[in-house]
């Protein structure tokens, strides 16, 4: 018996709460995500109810509501982690002194997530979360910073790209940062509907995308050689170890490269 004015320990799941050690509370809580990821993709974010997202956990409904008072609660959850885990690949992009490496990086990163079943599901959740942030100002909020977190840190990628004189010319980094976010975002989308879409194909082409609009750096070994490319050779005049061809070729006045310069 509990001695008269002793605090009481609240009961969830059979087990008091005092007992629990940090990492069996962390556990717990991921068990009840992970419960309720499996019910938002399986039946929809509005079709789940509650007792479901209990039944899935295996835990008593005290254990869940102590941690989540809805499922809107868990939805917030679910897309801090997930931005959790995106800020920290953004973070180690942003440490790349290299801006085409660092998009790769990315680019490589994000595609190997999409990889994963489990992350798939996690994104076809997501959708849901895209879908609810039309009606939820709360979410419409959290959704819009977790995106515009990812953006910029590409926009600053992308504008050292042209600081450093890679970016090509006339290019908007603010604007070709949106391009990106809305190609991974859209295949996201298609990946959703379908998971047959092609992966591979889509990183390759996002990749080569990367290419194109920056330029590698003049001791970079991984660029793609003039042979993978379908570049005009005109462009290879103003570097001095394609001089010689240029000259042999009658353009020996280089004009046609500082055409496709910096601006």
């Amino acid at each position: 018996m509990e001695r008269a004015g002793a605090p009481v320990r609240q009961q969830r799941g059979g087990v008091a709460l005092s007992k629990l050690s940090e990492a069996e509370r962390q556990a717990r809580r991921t068990r009840i995500i992970e419960a309720a990821l499996r019910c938002f993709a399986r039946d929809g974010f509005h079709r789940t109810s509650m007792a479901d997202i209990i039944r899935e956990s295996g835990l008593s409904a005290g254990a869940i509501y102590h941690y989540f008072p809805g499922k809107e609660e868990m939805i917030d959850a679910i897309a801090a982690d997930r931005h959790a885990r995106e800020a920290a690949l953004n973070t180690g992009a942003l440490a790349d002194p290299d801006p085409l490496h660092a998009l790769r990086r990315l680019v490589h990163d994000y595609g190997g997530w999409l990889a994963d079943p489990d992350e798939r599901m996690r994104r076809r959740v997501g959708v849901q979360v895209w879908a609810e942030a039309l009606r939820s100002d709360k979410v419409h909020d959290f959704v819009l910073r977790g995106a515009d977190a990812g953006r910029e840190a590409i926009a600053e990628l992308l504008e050292r790209a042209r600081r450093q004189g890679r970016l090509v010319s006339g290019a908007d980094p603010a604007a070709l940062a949106r391009m990106f976010v809305a190609l991974f975002q859209g295949f996201v989308l298609q990946l959703a509907w379908d998971e047959r879409v092609d992966l591979a194909g889509y990183l390759r082409e996002v990749e080569r995308l990367l290419d194109l609009v920056i330029r590698p750096a003049a001791d970079d070994t991984d660029a793609p050689t003039d042979t993978d490319t379908d570049t005009d050779t005109d462009t290879d005049t103003d570097t001095g170890e394609h001089a010689e061809a240029g000259n042999n070729n009658g353009n020996g006045s280089n004009g046609n490269g500082n055409g496709n310069g910096n601006g």
